[in-house]
C-alpha cells in the first residue's frame, strides 16, 4: 500500500485477454485503475498504471498479468539473411542494454514484495481470532509466573537480616562485575557491526546470479527462420552473456515472456503465478469466469436490481455479478438438480449465501411475477458442449417470451454455438 501523500510511478502493465474480450479489459483499466497510454492488439491490453499490486490483481477481464519490459516494431528480416546473422539481429533488437533489465527486475521484485505483503495481510486477517487467543493464554501464564515469584519473595523475606544483607553484598559484587563484562562485550559486538555494515555499504552487491527460463511464442515470418525452441535458446543465451543470469527450466526464479509476430515484439515478466482468471472465490467452474464477468457488465447492473439468471448452471455469472455489485440482488434457477447442487456449494464457498438465491425451475414457466426483474443474464446451454442444440433451439421461443414477461429492462444471453 502506498503511504498517504506520497506519489507512486507509473508502472507499464500488459494482459492477455480471451478473444473478443480486449474491449471489456480496455474499458476495466481505464475505469478501474485510472490507466494511462491504453492500447490494445488482438489478445493483449497495454497500459501505464501508478495504482498499487493490490488493486492490479484485482482486474476481472483479464487472463494474465505482466510487467512489460519492451514493446518494439516486428524484426524485419530479408530472404537471404543468414540464421546466423538473424540470430545476432533478434538478440541485438530484444536484449538492449544491462541498465533496462536491471531496472525492470527492480520494479518486478517491488510489484512481489506487494504480492507477498497483500496474502501476509489475508493471513493476518485470517488468524486475528487465534492471536487473541494466544496473548491471553499467555497474559494467564505471565499472571501464574507472577504468583509464584511473589510467594517466592515471601519465603525469602523470612530470612535473618544478616544473611539477607550478605547475600546482597554478594550479589551486588556479581552483578557488578557482570554488568561489566557484558557492557565490554556489547561495545565489542556494535563495534563489529559497525565495521561489518561498512564493509558491506563499500561492497558492491552481491552478484548471485538469477534463474530464469524463456517462454516464447513466436508467430509469422519469424518462425521461417527458427523455432519456437530456437528462439528461446538464442535469447536465453544473450541474456546469461549480458547479465550472467543462469538457465532453470524447472524452477527458476524469473520468468521472461516472450511475444514475436509480424506486427509487434514484446517481452515481459509474469507478475502472478496463476492467472487471474483463475477465482479463488468459485469451487466448480462452469463458464469461463471473464465471460461471465462481461456478460454481468453488459446489464449494467445498478444498485438496488434484481438480478436472474434462469438457467444458471453453477451459478458463475451470478457469482460474478455478485462480487461486483454488492448492493443487487441475485436469483439463480435451473432445472437439473446436479446443477443446482453445485451452484449451491458454489455460492456458499463465495459466501454470498445471503445475496444469492437458488430455486429449481424450468426456463419455460419462471415462478415470477411480470415485469419485476430488472436484469436478466444466461448463458444458454445449447451447441455441440451440450449436445442438446436441436431441442432448446425448438424451446427457444418460449424461454425469451418468458424472460419478456417478467423483466423490466435488459436481458444479457451468451450462446456456445
Amino acid at each position: 500500500m502506498t503511504a498517504p501523500g506520497s506519489e507512486r510511478r507509473l508502472v507499464r502493465y500488459y494482459c492477455t485477454a480471451g478473444n473478443g474480450m480486449e474491449r471489456f479489459l480496455t474499458d476495466e483499466v481505464k475505469k478501474k485503475l485510472a490507466a494511462e497510454h491504453v492500447c490494445h492488439m488482438p489478445g493483449k491490453v497495454l497500459f501505464s498504471s501508478s495504482l498499487g499490486m493490490d488493486r492490479v490483481v484485482e482486474l476481472k477481464a483479464a487472463e494474465r498479468l505482466f510487467l512489460l519490459l519492451k514493446k518494439d516494431s516486428p524484426l524485419q528480416l530479408s530472404a537471404h539473411t543468414s540464421p546466423a546473422k538473424a540470430a545476432s539481429v533478434l538478440q541485438s533488437k530484444l536484449l538492449g542494454d544491462r541498465n533496462q533489465w536491471a531496472s525492470a527486475v527492480m520494479t518486478w521484485s517491488r510489484l512481489q514484495g506487494e504480492l507477498a505483503g497483500r496474502r501476509m495481510t489475508t493471513l493476518d486477517a485470517t488468524s486475528a481470532t487465534l492471536e487473541v487467543t494466544r496473548k491471553k493464554e499467555e497474559e494467564e501464564r505471565r499472571s501464574e509466573e507472577q504468583q509464584e515469584e511473589e510467594e517466592k519473595c515471601d519465603v525469602e523475606s523470612r530470612k535473618s537480616a544478616g544473611e539477607q544483607r550478605e547475600e546482597e553484598r554478594g550479589n551486588g559484587r556479581l552483578r557488578s562485575g557482570g554488568q561489566s563484562a557484558v557492557h565490554a562485550l556489547e561495545k565489542k559486538r556494535k563495534r563489529d557491526d559497525d565495521e561489518e555494515e561498512e564493509e558491506e555499504i563499500r561492497q558492491e552487491p552481491p552478484s548471485v546470479p538469477i534463474s530464469f527460463r524463456i517462454s516464447c511464442k513466436c508467430t509469422g515470418s519469424l518462425s521461417r527462420y527458427f523455432s519456437t525452441q530456437e528462439v528461446s535458446k538464442i535469447i536465453g543465451v544473450g541474456l546469461s552473456r549480458l547479465l550472467g543470469w543462469k538457465v532453470d527450466l524447472k524452477n527458476p526464479q524469473l520468468e521472461v515472456n516472450v511475444y514475436l509476430s509480424d506486427d509487434h515484439c514484446l517481452l515481459g515478466f509474469p507478475l502472478t503465478r496463476l492467472p487471474l482468471a483463475n477465482r479463488s472465490y468459485i469451487k466448480t467452474t462452469g463458464l469461463r469466469a471473464t465471460v461471465a464477468w462481461a456478460m454481468a457488465s453488459l446489464a449494467q447492473i445498478q444498485p438496488g436490481f434484481c438480478v436472474v439468471d434462469p438457467m444458471c448452471g453453477v451459478g458463475t455469472i451470478l457469482i460474478e455479478a455478485a462480487q461486483e455489485h454488492k448492493a443487487a440482488r441475485f436469483l439463480g434457477m435451473d432445472i437439473d438438480d446436479g446443477q443446482l447442487q453445485r451452484a449451491n456449494e458454489n455460492v456458499e464457498f463465495a459466501k454470498l449465501g445471503n445475496r444469492i438465491h437458488l430455486l429449481k425451475s424450468s426456463s419455460t414457466a419462471l415462478p415470477l411475477p411480470s415485469t419485476t426483474v430488472d436484469a436478466v443474464v444466461c448463458d444458454l446451454p445449447f451447441g455441440r458442449k451440450f449436445g442438446t442444440k436441436a431441442n432448446v433451439a425448438a424451446s427457444l421461443p418460449l424461454i425469451l417470451a418468458e424472460m419478456e414477461r417478467f423483466v423490466r429492462l435488459r436481458v444479457c444471453l451468451h450462446c456456445f454455438l
